[in-house]
């Protein structure tokens, strides 16, 4: 599983962001590669 996430971008609560990502990811796992945003 990769996270195409520019540090540079990234708010200071990272975790908050990522987890939520990979929550969906995990409930999708048909969508893999999309933004759920």
């Amino acid at each position: 599983m990769e996270f195409e996430f520019d540090s540079s971008e990234l708010p200071f609560n990272a975790a908050e962001v990522v987890e939520p990502h990979a929550r969906y990811l995990i409930a999708n796992p048909d969508n893999k590669g999309s933004d759920p945003r």
